[in-house]
């Protein structure tokens, strides 16, 4: 059964075609700079394993984007509705650019990224803001990345990985 969900105002809906791949995947929680500047709040959180076939939106002519370098030196396209300003997906130039990084919006929790044979990823991806999705379908988050960042309170649930930087183990610099 698909996933969907909006923006704030409807404008932009977002539907994950087949989500099972994507919530066993679970999600990231970021504490970065960026992440917390575009949000508003204490961390962002994302899907990151999305593939983009596997995501529609309706109402896209009305998404916005604002580009920038983040901290770790990669560049993002963060991409938000036009008309509430709500978060919706970004694309980063870390990754093959065959996934969508689906963010969890403002205040939600996420999941990190990494590569299955513990190689660095390149080209570009998308992430998608699972915040755009409905109440109780988010799945628990895997990792919290850049706890460096992150307030002191602001402490990762049981059992999820946190990481000072973005580096999955077994990535390099």
């Amino acid at each position: 059964m698909p996933l969907s969900g909006s923006c704030l105002c409807g404008a932009v809906t977002v539907t994950i075609k087949d989500p099972a791949p994507v919530l066993a995947e679970g999600l990231e929680v970021c504490g970065c700079t960026d992440c917390r500047q575009f949000t508003g709040c204490a961390r962002g959180a994302e899907f990151l394993d999305a593939q983009t076939a596997n995501v529609e939106f309706k109402g896209a002519d009305n998404l916005k984007m604002y580009e920038k370098g983040t901290d770790a030196g990669n560049k993002y396209k963060r991409h938000f509705c036009g008309t509430c300003g709500s978060s919706v997906y970004d694309q980063t130039s870390m990754r093959d650019g065959k996934q969508l990084v689906v963010h969890a919006g403002g205040c939600s929790e996420s999941r990190a990224a990494r590569r299955r044979d513990g190689g660095r990823q390149e080209a570009a991806q998308e992430s998608l803001m699972p915040g755009v999705f409905p109440p109780g379908s988010l799945p628990k988050p895997s990792v919290y990345i850049w706890r460096r960042s992150a307030e002191e309170w602001d402490a990762p649930l049981p059992g999820v990985m946190a990481l000072d930087k973005q580096d999955m183990p077994g990535e390099g610099e």
